[in-house]
């Protein structure tokens, strides 16, 4: 069977990757603007790793499901 569909997925930051050496969306304006972005290009599916909002920690993987809701909200309103 051969089929022409495909579903794109978009890691938006990866999994420690430090914002200052790389440019990787942090705070939930960023990560909307880029899953936007990865929509339109083509991405049906957004992975992300939510980020410690704290100032200089934006390397650092976050639990707090407050910041967890507010990425999502964030993405899901673009």
């Amino acid at each position: 069977m051969n089929s022409d569909k495909v579903i794109v997925t978009c890691a938006l930051t990866g999994v420690l990757t430090n914002p200052v050496h790389h440019p990787v969306p942090v705070t939930p304006e960023e990560m909307a603007r880029s899953a936007k972005e990865a929509f339109e290009s083509g991405a049906s599916v957004m992975h992300v790793h939510f980020r410690s909002q704290e100032s200089g920690a934006g390397h650092l993987p976050t639990w707090d499901t407050s910041v967890a809701v507010e990425i999502c909200d964030a993405i899901r309103q673009f």
